[in-house]
């Protein structure tokens, strides 16, 4: 067999040599590692990487993950807008509303906003979860607007299948450049 190696190789050049020689048909789909949804989950975290996911928890199931990755690119497209906002907080599960200042009667400061968020069920309402979701909203927000998030705690009773919701806690979150 012809080789390229110098005559003073050494026994690990041959051996790399050799490796590379064998017929190695491996095929790979390419298309497939770049789609969310046919990316195996193992890959997911690089697959977030490249796409610059802003937010990525190890704890989100597969479905959170995938979601995630196909909605970075629109995310990013529309930082800053209302529709950027709604699509990060989906990412969370819970049922949102966002009032902006215009919106309040009577109208509220020029640039400022109430975020609602109805936690429980699949969403806890611990410190952690309100830190991941306040981030979220500090990413894609517009950059000159203030928000106050307002969290309420929604329990289901099992009378006539009723949902009570009420006022957990109010967190006012202003960023000031100075």
């Amino acid at each position: 067999m012809e080789t390229m190696l110098p005559i003073n190789a050494t026994e690990a050049m041959h051996a790399l040599e050799e490796v590379g020689r064998a017929d190695q048909n491996v095929t790979i789909d390419i298309a497939s590692l770049w789609n969310p949804q046919t990316c195996p989950a193992a890959l997911l975290p690089w697959l977030a990487y490249a796409v610059s996911v802003d937010q990525w928890e190890v704890t989100w199931t597969e479905a959170q993950k995938r979601a995630a990755i196909t909605e970075a690119i629109t995310i990013h497209r529309t930082k800053g807008t209302i529709g950027a906002l709604r699509r990060a907080m989906a990412l969370f599960g819970a049922a949102i509303t966002i009032t902006e200042w215009w919106q309040k009667t009577p109208a509220g400061d020029p640039h400022t906003f109430d975020v609602t968020i109805a936690l429980g069920g699949d969403v806890p309402a611990t410190q952690d979860v309100l830190d991941r979701i306040q981030a979220a909203i500090d990413r894609v927000k517009p950059v000159r607007s203030h928000y106050t998030l307002i969290t309420s705690q929604q329990v289901v009773v099992n009378m006539e299948s009723a949902v009570v919701v009420w006022p957990l806690t109010m967190l006012n979150a202003e960023v000031r450049l100075s």
